[in-house]
């Protein structure tokens, strides 16, 4: 009995606390500015990669993440003059489709995969770098992706990585 009254007085505390906060709220938010609203909302993260490697011979972009609308830079490749080049790809994002893009450029909209389909099945199609740097990008609706993505017979490549070439990344905080 007394772990039912301590359980109706913390609902009648958080009650009353939940009442008292929506009083704070003026009834016109068009009072504040746009940019206060916006800083004080919360919004989802961006695109984070759960994991990201790249590697090269070939060019290799190989990762996981939760896909957003916002493009997701994962392979920065810097070419000293236009070349033709072969993506050779595999993923799989849960049965939802993804976009794949070069920055600026062009695009290719992959259909949804299967975890079975990793590994098993590949998608290739031509690019063409433009001289210097080049960004690959994905979007999609919010699944989960698992991806590597390959480039075959690059000529003149002076940069491949996970980042644009001449960052300098910071040591983990404790390392």
């Amino acid at each position: 009995m007394k772990k039912e009254h301590c359980v109706l007085i913390l609902i009648c505390c958080f009650l009353m606390a939940a009442c008292g906060r929506l009083e704070d709220i003026p009834e016109d938010l068009s009072a504040f500015p746009e940019t206060e609203r916006i800083e004080t909302a919360e919004t989802p993260a961006g695109p984070q990669f759960e994991t990201l490697t790249v590697a090269d011979d070939p060019i290799t972009a190989e990762f996981s993440l939760t896909t957003r609308q916002e493009q997701a830079a994962f392979l920065y490749v810097t070419v000293e003059e236009d070349c033709t080049t072969t993506v050779n790809c595999t993923y799989a994002s849960q049965d939802q489709p993804v976009t794949v893009c070069l920055a600026g450029g062009e695009s290719w909209e992959l259909p949804g995969a299967s975890e079975e389909a990793y590994g098993a099945i590949w998608s290739n199609w031509p690019v063409t770098l433009r001289q210097g740097e080049n960004v690959f990008c994905i979007t999609g609706g919010g699944s989960f992706c698992r991806m590597r993505l390959e480039l075959l017979d690059a000529v003149g490549v002076s940069y491949a990585g996970a980042f644009p070439e001449g960052t300098e990344l910071q040591p983990l905080e404790g390392m």
